[in-house]
């Protein structure tokens, strides 16, 4: 057994810090995939509900679920275990099935066109095709 770690064992080096500033350039931060606004209040209040005995459905949810009406105005919210499964009730609470048509984004998780899928729709993807020059 060797105290290298599996970077040093394998012959990694260390990146070349002109290599790292071309991955914090303007153009590789254009279309970012994700940008996360996390408050250390935020991870209190995650670490605080697992430290606590309840990981799902305790107590916290029904205050989440006021806040977030709160927050945006609605009249009701509904926390969901995913995404997916946000999408596939959003899809349900508007009627939307079979006749209807969902054209989705092709930039996109797969559960966008799914939750189409789950309520018995054919999802279609716009597709661009650009003009010869």
């Amino acid at each position: 057994m060797t105290d290298e770690s599996p970077s040093k064992a394998r012959g990694a080096k260390k990146p070349d810090p002109a290599d790292l500033e071309i991955l914090d350039s303007p153009s590789s931060r254009f279309l970012p995939y994700s940008r996360q606004d996390v408050t250390k209040n935020d991870i209190e209040a995650v670490s605080a509900v697992l430290r606590s005995d309840w990981l799902t459905q305790g107590p916290d949810i029904p205050a989440f679920e006021k806040n977030l009406c709160e927050a945006v105005g609605a009249g009701y919210a509904v926390a969901c275990s995913s995404g997916t499964a946000a999408l596939h009730l959003a899809m349900m609470a508007l009627g939307i099935g079979p006749g209807d048509e969902v054209v989705t984004s092709p930039i996109t998780f797969l559960s966008s066109a799914n939750c189409a899928r789950f309520v018995g729709l054919k999802c279609g993807l716009p597709i661009s095709i650009p003009k010869p020059v």
